[in-house]
């Protein structure tokens, strides 16, 4: 399927050019197994040549470790869609690769492991949902964002249920794809800074540089970093009420997102902390309100 990639605006020299040429093909950019009547990659760099970055506000080139450039994969099978996301994020200044199916990325992020996955869902032998769990299953806790055409409620808490960091519905404008980038990745960056010191509230003690918790001393229990992000925000505050919006605000730096999204991950949370998490002593729902963390 293709991506309905809108013209840039504020007069770049490619704006006509590339949004009457999505315009044409709106009528078929959401029809089921439409195929791109130009061939990808060399289609899409065409129309892209003298295109400029977006008019997304500038933000600084996103560096995680010393001296090194974020390192991004997108997984699609549309050579079409790639194409044109790889462009854009190049632009960026982000080192940016492409495959189209599963088994190619797992062999990509097994050789060398991105600092983001942006990852389809409906793909041959495998689906986006499929390869998210087994990459959960063998420790893997890449941030990722699923870019699909899936934009039931749905498929969308599927998606927060089983790890992803953001989701973002086909067709879009490529400037909201990069502002999503941007975000995620700030959020890892004010992470990893604020990683240092562990937390501890009664029987549970939280470290976020391991991505884990420790409860009475004992027992291990590991997190996936948007886990980690929530539970943190919670056990900062013992004993006082949380607002959905604040961890909205607080984790996914948003306070217009859907609220669904604390709920999966405070359910994710009570799953791995609590004894009996449908009777949970810990993460305790305020009723309208949002959640607080009892520290006896």
């Amino acid at each position: 399927m293709l991506l309905a990639w809108r013209g840039m605006q504020g007069g770049m020299a490619c704006g006509y050019r590339l949004g009457d040429f999505f315009r044409s093909f709106a009528s078929i950019a959401m029809r089921p197994n439409s195929m791109p009547i130009l061939p990808g990659h060399e289609a899409a760099r065409s129309l892209a040549l003298d295109c400029g970055p977006s008019s997304v506000p500038a933000v600084e080139h996103y560096v995680l470790k010393r001296g090194r450039t974020v390192y991004i994969l997108v997984v699609d099978d549309s050579q079409f869609t790639t194409a044109l996301v790889q462009f854009a994020l190049k632009q960026e200044g982000y080192e940016v690769e492409v495959t189209d199916n599963p088994r190619g990325a797992m062999q990509m992020i097994q050789k060398r492991e991105p600092d983001l996955l942006i990852l389809d869902i409906a793909m041959p032998y495998q689906s986006g949902f499929e390869f998210t769990a087994r990459l959960r299953a063998e420790g893997y806790d890449i941030p990722l964002i699923f870019m699909t055409a899936q934009d039931s409620m749905e498929s969308k808490l599927k998606g927060f249920h089983i790890g992803a960091d953001d989701y973002i519905c086909k067709p879009f404008d490529h400037q909201e794809l990069v502002a999503r980038v941007h975000a995620v990745l700030r959020r890892i960056k004010r992470s990893k800074r604020n990683e240092g010191h562990s937390i501890r509230v009664g029987p549970i003690e939280l470290f976020p540089a391991e991505l884990q918790v420790v409860i009475n001393d004992r027992v291990k229990v590991s997190l996936t970093r948007t886990e980690m992000q929530v539970l943190r925000v919670l056990m900062s505050c013992p004993d006082q009420v949380v607002s959905r919006d604040q961890l909205l605000s607080s984790v996914w730096n948003d306070n217009e997102n859907n609220s669904n999204i604390v709920d999966v991950y405070i359910g994710r949370l009570r799953k791995k902390l609590e004894p009996d998490a449908a009777h949970p002593r810990h993460i305790i729902s305020v009723r309208r309100i949002g959640y607080k963390f009892v520290s006896k």
